[in-house]
């Protein structure tokens, strides 16, 4: 499919093929489901032209927003209080904290490193 044809699908149709292109990579276990269409969009606009950029990538800017909100660090009663709206103990906190903050900082050498080259 050339550029000009791929650029005259409509939403929906870019919703089928995305989920097509998921299933044939064996990726679809359960992400049409919980994928917000934007979230499809944005994975077809990857796949078709390659077209995402680092601030429209989850898999960077979550990691990255957990790390800086660990950064500048939270009140106490900020955190008992996400650590009772999550359901965890403080010490499952400070390892989401932590894998974070590692994901974050592998993405940023990742990032960099690309640059410079």
């Amino acid at each position: 499919m050339d550029k000009e044809a791929r650029m005259k699908l409509t939403d929906r149709e870019m919703l089928l093929r995305i989920e097509a292109i998921l299933r044939e990579r064996s990726y679809a276990i359960g992400v049409t489901q919980t994928c917000t269409e934007r979230t499809l969009q944005r994975m077809l606009k990857a796949h078709l032209w390659g077209e995402v950029s680092e601030w429209e990538k989850n898999e960077v800017q979550f990691p990255r927003m957990l790390s800086e909100i660990l950064g500048v660090g939270l009140s106490r009663e900020q955190y008992v209080a996400l650590s009772e709206t999550m359901d965890l103990t403080p010490e499952r906190i400070n390892e989401l904290f932590d894998r974070a903050d590692a994901v974050w900082q592998e993405d940023k050498e990742r990032m960099f490193s690309r640059r410079q080259h």
